[in-house]
């Protein structure tokens, strides 16, 4: 087999992204048809890749592009949990990518009356733009790539019913730009006891590059961006970012984290880490 690596079209450039549908506000048993996730919009196209989380939300899902199906079910069909699209699907400028729902039954975590709901779908790809740009960007000087990890321990004390993001920043405080080609995480405490986990489902994250853009239309859910991957307990493959995302030296990561955890469940200690390449100059 002849393979070759993949080039985003002359005349473009392209930005990781994760568009999200949540369905917190769905029924459950219920059937919804012709959902629009818009996930397109005016300045940019979206290329789908990846397809995550139908177990979160519905029994059985559609997709469609412009309201056509995707595929060749009159019901809907049981999506893998990590449904990869290859070939990869374009929505041009304003384009819509549809839904279709049926038997909801909605992710939830619940705590004595608290229930907390994270029925979340996931498409991941990247924005298209045209006009000139790489995704990374370039960095000013010759460098020499070596491998290195912003590590960063973080504590949430908040319950989910408390949908305000808390934001936390890492300087890069280094003669080095810093490429991110991957994100790590583990719960190290839960409740004053030593855990040590992949958490599921119990934070979503929002995301920034390094000119404070957005890399996902709203919060998306832990295991649809942690690559500590664990065939018994997480079952998805996000690889994000792709392309990776470069930040400057002496500039920040900054991200947003929302819990999705119940009062018994904390104090809950996590430890992040932001993995990749830094761009060390000759």
């Amino acid at each position: 087999m002849k393979t070759a690596e993949y080039r985003t079209p002359e005349g473009y450039h392209d930005m990781p992204y994760i568009h999200v549908y949540n369905g917190d506000a769905l029924t459950d048993g219920n059937n919804y048809q012709n959902i629009s996730t818009g996930v397109a919009d005016s300045s940019a196209a979206f290329i789908l890749r990846q397809v995550m989380g139908r177990d979160k939300i519905a029994a059985r899902l559609q997709l469609r592009a412009d309201y056509a199906p995707l595929m060749g079910a009159d019901f809907g069909v049981v999506l893998p949990l990590t449904y990869p699209v290859a070939p990869e699907r374009f929505i041009p400028l304003g384009g819509l990518l549809g839904l279709d729902l049926w038997t909801v039954a909605r992710a939830n975590r619940v705590a004595g009356p608290v229930t907390i709901f994270f029925a979340q779908l996931a498409f991941q790809g990247v924005r298209r733009w045209a006009g000139p740009g790489t995704y990374p960007a370039p960095s000013s000087y010759e460098y020499t790539e070596l491998p290195f990890v912003y590590d960063f321990t973080f504590t949430v004390n908040w319950v989910g019913t408390d949908p305000t993001p808390r934001q936390f920043v890492i300087p890069i405080n280094d003669t080095a730009d810093f490429e991110l080609q991957r994100i790590t995480l583990v719960r190290t405490f839960q409740a004053q006891v030593p855990t040590n986990v992949i958490p599921d489902s119990e934070l979503k994250f929002q995301l920034y590059d390094n000119f404070g853009e957005k890399l996902s239309n709203a919060p998306v859910l832990d295991v649809y961006l942690n690559d500590a991957a664990n065939g018994a307990t997480h079952f998805y493959n996000p690889v994000f970012p792709v392309p990776s995302v470069l930040y400057h030296r002496q500039g920040v990561i900054v991200f947003e984290v929302v819990s999705l955890l119940t009062a018994p469940l904390l104090p809950s200690i996590y430890q992040i880490c932001f993995c990749g390449v830094r761009r060390v100059p000759k």
